[in-house]
């Protein structure tokens, strides 16, 4: 909260990814070295694991090593903005929920209510490069280089190194460590690579897993998610049968036709 409270009006932070389990650390680990392999098939083994270790950290059971978002200490971040009456309505929600005396149903109604704001209006500032984009251009001081070598920035080029050092400056002044290779990930001083970033000598923060409440929050995320999906689709069915109902008359049979309720003969 506090690098968003140093953000200008209207804007606010878009967080990607935080806490990530060793198995998707793995997983993403595995998917970028076997896309870089089928990009560069004339790479070795050695250097396919460095120029992966780049972009998506080594995942480690050793409590010495971990990797930085399976620590908790690590954020993937960008920045949003939002037309003013939009930007209304989510201060609205967010005042909604400071209510600590809300219940639990109508707290996750305006928690739905208010990601769906960020998502149907929040429009992302332009850095240069998509988030999670595996290349030189994702360097943090990408665009700085390119102005130490001499060379010109276009006018897009100059309006994402702007928003680049905008960030830059929101998350390192709220005690966050920036990272080389990418500009939307920042680390804890507490964990590993922040603490290496920062000149200290100890990291307290090490590899976590999932407790029984954290996995049980999370089936809660989930089941609430299939249920808006299925809500969602039936509700295009209803929508659906309503047009036609509408279009073509209430569903009964045709006054023409000749027609009996089953029964015996002579009943």
């Amino acid at each position: 909260m506090k690098a968003e409270q140093l953000l200008p009006a209207d804007h606010h932070l878009l967080v990607f990814d935080a806490y990530r389990p060793y198995q998707v650390q793995q997983s993403l680990y595995d998917f970028y070295k076997q896309q870089l392999k089928h990009t560069h098939p004339e790479m070795d083994n050695e250097a396919l694991d460095a120029e992966t270790q780049n972009y998506v950290s080594l995942p480690s059971m050793d409590p010495a090593r971990p990797a930085p978002h399976n620590t908790g200490g690590a954020v993937d971040v960008a920045i949003v903005k939002l037309r003013p009456p939009h930007e209304a309505e989510l201060l609205h929600i967010r005042t909604r929920l400071a209510n600590k005396e809300l219940d639990a149903a109508k707290r996750i109604g305006l928690e739905l209510r208010l990601s769906a704001i960020m998502r149907r209006h929040g429009k992302m500032l332009d850095f240069g490069t998509a988030f999670d984009h595996g290349g030189e251009r994702s360097a943090l001081a990408y665009y700085e280089a390119k102005l130490a070598s001499g060379k010109t920035l276009a006018e897009r080029e100059m309006v994402a190194c702007h928003n680049r050092r905008l960030l830059f400056h929101v998350m390192t002044q709220a005690g966050f460590q920036p990272y080389f290779a990418e500009w939307w990930h920042f680390n804890a001083p507490e964990s590993q690579m922040g603490a290496a970033a920062a000149g200290l000598t100890v990291a307290t923060m090490g590899a976590t897993s999932l407790d029984a409440s954290n996995r049980a929050h999370e089936q809660t995320r989930l089941a609430i998610r299939q249920s808006a999906l299925r809500l969602q689709q039936e509700s295009a069915l209803q929508a659906e049968i309503l047009a036609a109902v509408r279009e073509t008359g209430d569903i009964k049979l045709a006054k023409g036709w000749p027609a009996e309720i089953i029964a015996p003969s002579g009943v």
